[in-house]
C-alpha cells in the first residue's frame, strides 16, 4: 500500500504486530508505526535481541535504513518525548514554544494549543490556564485578543520550558499507587510508582469536576466514584498488576465487607472486580498534593480543554466523561453552537428574530434542550444522530418507521427527523434482506405474443421427479406451442443435457424447427452444449429470469391440468409413463379457453372421433367438416391477444408501474431458501446487488460487483423480486436529511409551527430573512 493514503498507518501497523508481534509479547521490541525501540541492560543483551529483531525483519523482507538507526544509546526523542534514565520530558520541539509568535487568528491559536496541548500531562491545571485561550477557537465568536489570553499564552510558554519531568511507567514496579480525593467541586486520582513507598514519583495525574447530580452525593459515595472513575481512567496502565489505592476516607478500607450497598454503590463495586487492589486510608494532611486538585475551583480533565485543538477527536472522545462529550459534541455542531451562544448571551443581548428563533430552547448545566409539550427533549448534534437512530432502531428490534420515530421522540430531537430516520431505514442491511416490503408488488403484465404459425414459439419446461417407471423414466419434458396450444410430452430419465436435446431433436424431426424456444433456467438449458444446439439449429432461445416461472407461464399453466390427468390415468405410478399418449390426446383434443378451439383442429383443420357416441350418430354426419386451418390460427391468435389485453388490463391494476430501476442503482434480490433449514427464519433477500443492464418485460441484469469491479455473482431478475438498497455514508446521510420533506413526521411540523416567525410579533421597516444557520429550526 503506497503511503500518503488514509489507512496506510493503520496497515503498516497492522504488518509490523504481524512480523514483531511475538517479540513484542516478550518485551524484547517496541514500536509505532516505523519507529522500533529494542530495550535493553546491557550491551550483550542489547545485541542478542536486535539479533532476533532483524531475523523476523529478514523473513518479512523489509529493509532498514542505516542512517536513521542509533544502536547503544541512554536517550532518545521518541514520538515528541524525550526519554532518559527511566524519565520523561517534553521532546526537541518544546524549544518551538519559548519564542513562538503571539497567533493572530484561531488557525494559528489551534496551532498553538495542539502543540501545547501534546504535553498537557507535564503541566498541573492545564485545563484552567489555557482556559481564556480555548475560548477563543469556539465557532462564530468574534476574534478578541486580551490581557487574559496574553497572560494564558505567556503563562504555558513559561511552565513547558521549565516543565516537571515524570517518571515512565513500568508495570513491574515494586511499588505502584492510585492517591485519590474528592470533593463537591471536583475529582482527582494521581498514578504513582517507586522502589519504596517513599521514594514515589509521579507518573500521570487526572481531574475532573462534578456535575451538579454528583456534587451532592454523601462524601463516602463521592470518595468511592473518585477511586471508580480514576481506575477506569487510569486501566491500560492498572489493569492486570497488583497496586494499593489511597484515600482519606476510612470508611471505604471496608468497602468489600459492605453486603447490603445501595445498587449504585453495587454497580460501582462490581466495576472494581477486575482490579487487583488494596485499599489503603491515609490523613487529610498527608493528601495534599491530590486534595489540591479536586478542590480547586472550574476544575476540569486536562484533555477536555484541548480536545478543540485536536484534529483526532475520536481519541479525545474516548477520554472524556458523557456529560462532557455531549457538551463538546453540541459546541462542534454549527446550527447548535449558534443557538447556545444566543442562548448565553442573554435576552437583552439578542435581536427580535434570535427571540423567537430560540423561544423553544433552553440551556441545562450547558446542555441544549427544546420544549415540546412541556417536556425537554435534547437536541441532537449532526455527529450523535447516527448514533441515536441505531440505537433507537437497529438494537431496539428493527421497528419500522413511525415505531422507530416514536421511540426517539421520547428523549430527542432534531429537525427533518423523519426524512433521516428514513434514509438510516432504507440502508439497514438487516431490514433490507428480512423483511419484503407491503403495498402493491412492481411489475407489469407483459404477455408474450404468440407466433404466426404452429410451433414458431414453444415453451419448454421438466416437470418431475415422479416414481422410477419400468422403463427407467423419472422425469417429463412438456413442450407446448404458444399459438395452437398443442401439447407434447417427452418421459426422460434425467434432465440432462442430452436427455432434453434427443426430445428436441424428435420434436424438430416432426414438426420442424421453431424460431424461438422459451425455458427456465435449470442446468441443462443454460449449459454450453444445449446453447450451442440452438445456436447451430438458428433457435432463437429466451430464459427466463430466476426464480419467476410467470415468465413460462404458458407451460406451468399446462402442467398445474396435466398432473391432474395423470394420476388420475396412471393408478399403478410405475406405468405412469405408458400413460401419457393418452393424456396428451385429451388435452389436445380439449377446446381453449383462449383460443376457443382445439390445439389439434388449430394443427389438422377438425376435431377427430375417437368413441362412439349417442351424440355422434344423432348428428348425421358423423364427423365435422374439415376446415381451413390457416384461417383458424388466424382466428385463434386475435382471440389470444384479445385476452392477453384484458388480462393484462385486469393484472396492471393490483400492481405498482413507478418502480424502475437504472444501471448503476444498488438492489437486493430475492433469494432462494437454503435447503434443511427452516424458511421462516431464513434470509429473504441478497445483496446489495447492483443493476448492470436492464432487459424488456421489467427484468434486469443484476451483479454482486468486487472492489476491483468485477463481478462475483451475476444473474437476471424480474423486477418483483428487487427492491431497491439507499446505503450512504455519515455525509450522505445528512446532506439528504436534511433536505425539505412533505411527509415530516407532525410533532417536528407542530414545534416548528409553534415558533413564531418574526413579521408575526414585531413590526419592522424591511422585509427580513432567516439566516441559513437557523433554517432547520424555525
Amino acid at each position: 500500500m503506497p503511503f500518503g493514503l488514509r489507512n496506510a498507518p493503520a496497515e503498516f501497523c497492522r504488518l509490523m504486530d504481524q512480523v514483531l508481534g511475538t517479540l513484542k509479547r516478550e518485551g524484547v521490541v517496541r514500536c509505532y508505526i516505523d519507529d522500533v525501540i529494542i530495550p535493553a541492560t546491557d550491551w550483550g543483551d542489547m545485541c542478542r535481541k536486535v539479533e532476533r529483531v532483524f531475523q523476523a525483519l529478514e523473513r518479512a523482507k523489509l529493509t532498514l535504513n542505516p542512517t536513521k538507526c542509533a544502536f547503544g544509546v541512554t536517550e532518545l526523542d521518541y514520538l515528541g518525548f524525550n526519554i532518559k534514565e527511566g524519565q520523561l520530558r517534553p521532546g526537541r520541539k518544546i524549544a518551538v514554544i519559548e519564542n513562538y509568535p503571539r497567533p493572530k487568528n484561531v488557525h494559528e491559536l489551534r496551532r498553538f494549543l495542539g502543540l501545547t496541548g501534546y504535553f498537557r500531562r507535564f503541566i498541573t491545571h492545564y485545563a484552567d490556564i489555557s482556559a481564556p485561550l480555548t475560548a477563543l477557537t469556539k465557532k462564530d465568536l468574534p476574534w478578541k485578543w486580551t490581557d487574559a489570553q496574553q497572560g494564558a499564552f505567556e503563562q504555558l510558554r513559561r511552565i513547558l520550558t521549565s516543565a516537571p519531568v515524570l517518571k515512565l511507567y513500568n508495570h513491574e514496579s515494586p511499588v505502584t499507587e492510585v492517591h485519590t480525593d474528592a470533593s463537591a467541586k471536583g475529582l482527582s486520582g494521581m498514578l504513582m510508582q517507586g522502589d519504596t513507598e517513599k521514594s514515589l514519583h509521579l507518573v500521570y495525574a487526572v481531574s475532573k469536576r462534578t456535575t451538579e447530580a454528583e456534587s451532592h452525593y454523601h462524601s463516602s459515595r463521592l470518595e468511592l466514584y473518585a477511586i471508580v472513575w480514576t481506575l477506569i481512567r487510569l486501566r491500560p496502565y492498572l489493569f492486570g498488576i497488583r497496586f494499593t489505592v489511597v484515600t482519606d476516607c476510612q470508611a471505604l478500607v471496608y468497602l468489600n465487607t459492605n453486603k447490603s450497598a445501595k445498587p449504585q454503590v453495587a454497580r460501582w463495586f462490581d466495576l472494581l472486580q477486575e482490579f487487583e487492589m488494596n485499599i489503603k486510608y491515609r490523613s487529610g494532611e498527608r493528601m495534599a498534593h491530590v486534595d489540591a486538585l479536586s478542590r480547586l475551583e472550574g476544575t476540569t480533565d486536562s484533555v477536555q480543554a484541548v480536545e478543540e485543538a485536536l484534529d483526532n477527536r475520536s481519541l479525545v472522545m474516548t477520554l472524556m466523561t458523557l456529560e462532557e462529550r455531549v457538551r463538546y459534541m453540541q459546541q462542534a455542531d454549527p446550527d447548535t453552537c449558534r443557538l447556545i451562544n444566543i442562548l448565553e448571551r442573554g435576552e437583552g443581548d439578542r435581536t427580535p428574530y434570535e427571540r423567537n428563533a430560540v423561544n423553544k430552547f433552553k440551556l441545562l448545566d450547558g446542555v441544549l434542550y427544546r420544549d415540546l409539550e412541556g417536556i425537554s427533549r435534547f437536541v441532537v448534534p449532526k455527529p450523535l444522530r447516527k448514533g441515536i437512530v441505531i440505537m433507537a432502531h437497529d438494537m431496539a428490534g428493527h421497528r419500522a418507521l413511525d415505531q422507530t420515530l416514536k421511540k426517539i421522540q421520547e428523549h430527542y430531537w432534531f429537525s427533518k427527523m423523519r426524512r433521516y430516520v428514513q434514509m438510516h431505514i432504507g440502508g439497514c442491511l438487516d431490514c433490507l434482506v428480512n423483511k419484503k416490503p407491503g403495498g402493491k408488488q412492481p411489475g407489469e403484465l407483459h404477455p408474450i405474443p404468440p407466433g404466426k404459425r404452429p410451433f414458431a414459439v414453444v415453451h419448454l419446461d421438466h416437470l418431475g421427479p415422479f416414481e422410477t417407471s419400468l422403463k427407467g423414466n423419472r422425469f417429463l419434458l412438456v413442450l407446448i406451442d404458444n399459438l395452437t396450444k398443442y401439447v407434447l410430452l417427452f418421459p426422460a430419465k434425467s434432465t440432462h443435457t442430452q436427455s432434453a436435446i434427443r426430445s428436441l431433436q424428435k420434436f424438430v424431426d416432426q414438426w420442424g424447427l421453431p424460431d424461438r424456444l422459451i425455458t427456465d433456467r435449470g442446468t441443462c438449458f443454460t449449459s454450453k452444449a444445449f446453447q450451442d444446439y440452438c445456436q447451430h439449429n438458428g433457435i432463437r432461445h429466451t430464459l427466463n429470469s430466476s426464480r419467476h416461472p410467470q415468465a413460462n407461464g404458458q407451460v406451468e399453466r399446462t402442467n398445474r391440468t396435466l398432473l391432474p390427468m395423470l394420476a388420475i390415468q396412471a393408478q399403478d405410478q410405475k406405468l405412469w409413463d405408458q400413460k401419457l399418449k393418452e393424456v396428451e390426446r385429451d388435452i389436445n383434443n380439449t377446446e381453449s379457453k383462449t383460443t376457443r378451439y382445439t390445439p389439434f383442429e388449430l394443427i389438422h383443420g377438425y376435431r377427430p372421433q375417437f368413441h362412439s357416441s349417442v351424440l355422434r350418430l344423432l348428428d348425421g354426419v358423423g364427423t365435422h367438416q374439415p376446415l381451413n386451418s390457416v384461417e383458424l390460427q388466424a382466428k385463434a391468435r386475435d382471440n389470444i391477444l384479445k385476452t392477453q389485453v384484458s388480462m393484462k388490463e385486469r393484472y396492471d391494476q393490483k400492481r405498482n408501474k413507478s418502480i424502475s430501476y437504472e444501471v448503476g442503482e444498488m438492489v437486493a434480490m430475492l433469494r432462494a431458501p437454503t435447503p434443511g433449514q427452516s424458511t421462516k427464519l431464513q434470509t429473504k433477500y441478497r445483496g446489495p446487488l447492483q443493476v448492470i443492464g436492464k432487459l424488456p418485460g421489467n427484468t434486469y441484469r443484476v451483479a454482486e460487483m468486487a472492489r476491483d469491479g468485477k463481478h462475483i455473482y451475476a444473474t437476471t431478475a424480474h423486477v418483483s423480486q428487487l427492491k431497491a438498497v439507499s446505503i450512504m455514508q455519515e455525509e450522505q446521510l445528512e446532506e439528504k436529511g436534511s433536505g425539505s420533506s412533505a411527509d415530516e413526521d407532525e410533532e417536528t411540523n407542530k414545534s416548528n409551527a409553534d415558533l413564531p416567525r418574526v413579521e408575526e410579533t414585531v413590526k419592522l421597516k424591511r422585509q427580513r430573512k432567516p439566516p441559513k444557520y437557523l433554517e432547520d429550526y424555525v
